[in-house]
């Protein structure tokens, strides 16, 4: 998988008309550093995914029921995976042994309708979202139901822990939270305190998801990193809301967008999938349109079907240096990634040779070219 410089459609930006309204916490991005990120310090460099362990099994506890699978890592290693829907998580050591099959169909304690997210906390408790109930059914590090609480609003982003703080994005249409994609609940689904705009708070019915929809990543105890879907710009911000740094690439490859084209003659966009820091380096994750994209797709009732998603996108991963500001390296893979781990792993949703549904992770490295 050698580097490789991206050549992809040209999307355009049709950003009109905005309604502005009074927002909770909001910061102006000119009080924080920008920086511009530019090409590849090491053009010659190829990050390499290598294959690290297979989760999902064809019977049993480790059986997947659907072919797109949230995947999250706790403290020790181990991992969980929920998806389908399904009313469940399973749970693999790190050696992807099925351990365990936590949570059933129902209304009681522990049950579910559908966990659609998951987030562990530093104590390895995990905190299963059921969006259909607007439940949070919590387990301990045993994986014992120990409690749930309720949400009020609908829950169709990312979820994570941030020190003790959980921290949720997605869009709350209501006066004093709309238009503010980050919300910080106590350990009882309490909002604290919503934050995110960078003009007061913004509504756009017709594009409201694009503008509310983030992907998050850690970056220390008080403070996360948070990329656009539809745009290389990426923030740091803290807890209480305030603005840090920003970092903004333009290559040449992705051009932000405000209207996902849904017919099959058209691209895919590009879109930012995932983020993670190690150490010093923030890994990045984009969906790229595939080099035979127009194979992995058809027309169909709705505009278009996708047949093969690995002929219809690309990977792109790219290595940012955070203390120096720079792209180590970037490189297009033909297999698309769904998603970042922390230490530097990235997982794919996939199947065996029977088709039942599987999960790989891989570790990502940087390898340097032959002198």
């Amino acid at each position: 998988m050698l580097s490789t410089r991206l050549t992809a459609s040209t999307f355009g930006v049709g950003l009109i008309g905005t309604v502005c309204l009074p927002a909770s916490t909001a910061i102006s991005q000119e009080t924080s550093p920008k920086t511009e990120l530019f090409g590849e310090e090491c053009a010659a460099c190829e990050i390499v995914a290598v294959p690290l362990v297979t989760l999902g099994d064809a019977e049993g506890p480790g059986m997947l029921e659907g072919p797109y699978n949230v995947v999250r890592i706790g403290g020790q290693g181990w991992y969980s995976v929920t998806g389908g829907p399904s009313p469940f998580f399973a749970v693999f050591d790190s050696s992807g042994r099925a351990t365990h099959r936590v949570g059933r169909s129902g209304e009681g304690p522990g049950e579910f309708r559908w966990i659609t997210e998951i987030a562990i906390d530093g104590a390895d408790s995990v905190f299963a979202f059921d969006d259909a109930r607007r439940l949070v059914s919590v387990f301990d590090s045993n994986l014992d139901f120990t409690r749930s609480f309720r949400f009020g609003f609908r829950q169709d982003g990312p979820a994570l822990f941030v020190g003790t703080s959980l921290l949720i994005n997605t869009g709350i249409h209501t006066g004093n939270r709309v238009g503010l994609p980050f919300h910080v609940l106590d350990r009882q689904g309490t909002i604290l305190r919503s934050f995110g705009s960078l003009t007061g708070g913004v509504y756009r019915a017709d594009m409201q998801d694009i503008i509310d929809r983030r992907t998050l990543a850690l970056a220390d105890s008080n403070s996360f990193w948070a990329a656009r879907t539809n745009q290389y710009l990426i923030e740091r911000w803290t807890l209480d809301g305030r603005l840090l740094e920003t970092l903004h690439r333009q290559p040449p490859w992705f051009e932000a967008w405000w209207e996902a084209h849904s017919d099959a003659e058209t691209p895919p966009v590009p879109r930012v999938l995932a983020l993670e820091q190690v150490g010093d380096t923030l890994w990045v994750l984009v969906s790229v349109p595939g080099e035979r994209w127009r194979s992995g797709v058809e027309p169909g009732d709705r505009g278009y079907r996708v047949t093969n998603r690995d002929l219809y996108y690309d990977a792109v991963v790219e290595a940012i240096d955070l203390k120096r500001g720079v792209v180590i390296a970037s490189s297009r893979m033909p297999l698309l990634f769904d998603d970042l781990l922390k230490g530097g792993l990235a997982v794919r949703n996939s199947s065996d040779e029977s088709g039942n549904p599987v999960v790989s992770v891989y570790r990502l490295e940087i390898h340097n070219p032959p002198q």
